[in-house]
């Protein structure tokens, strides 16, 4: 075989060499946002009888500007995309739009994901509808239309091993949520505090892998559950 060859081949298998060990991109992010990125979670639910479970699938689809600011948009498989946005104060959403809008409806407060300092404690307030509790005598039977939760959110771990379908991912943030709305319950209780409580699994280099919440009510009028995503596929 001709040196020259030998030499092209050498460097060709150091080139993929190369290749096989670069790190994927945002391999150091909690949330990636590089283009091409994909999620597919398990849903599942104890509302219904059996109990309901379905697929969510989110991907990074483009980067664009919002008003003169860059915003990064996650669209899920169902036609809803989410605008995100990444500042010195961490990562939020700022807007939506599903495939009957032409322009991106703001959120009234910018949600927040995750704040730029990952530490134990770190808290921040939000606010959230409720998405399991349900009338059973009004319609609609959702109450995530009228009632918003004010919510305080605190990371309570930055070291977890988290185990889902999709793999084993360390290091995971925790974020622990728990907040409450007023509501009419029946007529023995009354106007009454209604509960919410969430925790979210953020992996480095995934994203996030787990989010449980319970949303927790059992009375004539007025009932509850539990609902939970599981990642189970990344392809960064």
């Amino acid at each position: 075989m001709r040196p020259q060859l030998v030499c092209a081949m050498v460097l060709l298998a150091a080139m993929a060499l190369a290749g096989c060990n670069r790190p994927p991109p945002d391999a150091e992010s909690y949330f990636p946002l590089h283009l091409g990125a994909r999620w597919t979670y398990a849903l599942r639910t104890d509302m219904a009888k059996p109990p309901v479970e379905a697929t969510l699938e989110l991907s990074v689809v483009r980067k664009e500007t919002l008003e003169g600011e860059p915003v990064t948009v996650r669209r899920s498989a169902s036609g809803v995309e989410y605008y995100v946005r990444e500042n010195a104060s961490g990562l939020e959403r700022v807007a939506s739009r599903t495939d009957l809008e032409e322009l991106p409806l703001r959120d009234e407060t910018p949600i927040r994901i995750l704040p730029a300092r990952l530490q134990p404690g770190v808290e921040w307030i939000g606010s959230t509808a409720p998405v399991v509790l349900q009338r059973t005598l009004e319609f609609p039977h959702e109450l995530k239309y009228e009632y918003r939760a004010h919510m305080v959110y605190r990371i309570a771990a930055i070291d977890e091993t988290l185990e889902v379908p999709a793999g084993r991912f360390s290091p995971c943030v925790r974020v622990e949520g728990s907040g409450s709305f007023k509501i009419y319950k029946d007529g023995l209780t009354g106007v009454a505090d209604q509960t919410i409580a969430s925790t979210e699994w953020y992996c480095k280099g995934v994203g996030l892998a787990r989010f449980d919440r319970d949303e927790p009510a059992d009375s004539r009028m007025l009932k509850g559950g539990k609902v939970s995503y599981v990642l189970t596929e990344y392809a960064p």
